[in-house]
């Protein structure tokens, strides 16, 4: 996780990214891609699809360097997405 946000990859080729909300009744949210738990909501927020080949692991950069994302794929690329 960077902070509120979470990826996640996959065999499919994609990595999902979701944003943790707190729940309360003023943040209820339509959205009909959702993550549940007890104390958060995950709202999809974005889906990458550049990979040919799975997605094999992702990584979020240390904080100091901002919001950036590598992933790496099963056809041999590391992607970085900023």
């Amino acid at each position: 996780m960077f902070g509120s946000i979470l990826a996640s990859c996959s065999a499919d080729k994609t990595v999902i990214i979701w944003e943790e909300k707190k729940i309360n009744s003023s943040s209820a949210s339509t959205s009909l891609h959702k993550m549940e738990n007890e104390d958060s909501k995950f709202l999809f927020r974005a889906k990458l699809t550049e990979s040919k080949e799975s997605v094999e692991d992702i990584k979020f950069a240390p904080k100091h360097i901002g919001l950036t994302l590598a992933a790496a794929s099963a056809e041999g690329v590391i992607r970085i997405y900023e």
